[in-house]
C-alpha cells in the first residue's frame, strides 16, 4: 500500500490529471499512468484502499481498482485512519494541497488467546507509515 501510494500522481505525459481523487477517513483513491500513455483508464492505475466488513462479519483492508470489488489485503482490521497534509505539514482536506499520508492501522489475531488477559484474550498490532507521493507537488503545477 505504501509503495502504490508513494506513486499516487505519476503523469510523466503530464496529461492524465494523475493525483489522490478521494481522500477519506478511512479510505484513499488516487490515480497514476503506469505506462506513460496519457491515461489512468489502464489495469492497476486507479486504486483504492479501504476499510471494509465481509459477508462473514470481518472487516478488512481491502484494495480495489477502477472501482472494483476490494480485494482482501489484511483480515481482522480493528481500525484504519488516513490523515491528509499540506506542504507545511498541516492537516488539509483539499486534494490540491496533499503533499503526504498518514496511514494508522489496528490488526487484532482471528482467535483469543486463552493466555493472554487483555482485550478478551484478542492480540493486537499497530502500524503506522506516513507516505510522501513524490509525484503531487508536480501533479498541480
Amino acid at each position: 500500500m505504501t509503495r502504490e501510494l508513494g506513486m499516487a500522481g505519476y503523469d510523466p505525459t503530464r496529461t492524465a490529471n494523475a493525483w489522490i481523487t478521494t481522500a477519506a477517513a478511512n479510505s484513499v483513491s488516487f490515480s497514476q499512468d503506469l505506462n506513460g500513455n496519457g491515461s489512468t483508464a489502464d489495469s492497476n492505475e486507479t486504486i483504492t484502499y479501504s476499510l471494509y466488513t465481509g459477508d462473514d462479519g470481518i472487516q478488512r483492508l481491502g484494495r480495489s481498482t477502477s472501482g472494483g470489488v476490494p480485494q482482501p489485503i489484511v483480515d481482522n482490521v480493528q481500525s484504519l485512519t488516513f490523515a491528509y497534509y499540506d506542504a507545511n505539514n498541516n492537516v488539509t482536506a483539499t486534494l490540491a494541497n496533499i503533499r503526504s499520508v498518514q496511514i494508522n492501522l489496528q490488526v487484532r489475531t482471528a482467535k483469543p488467546d486463552p493466555l493472554y488477559g487483555l482485550n478478551g484474550g484478542y492480540r493486537t498490532y499497530a502500524l503506522h507509515a506516513t507516505v510522501v507521493p513524490r509525484n503531487l507537488a508536480a501533479a498541480w503545477n
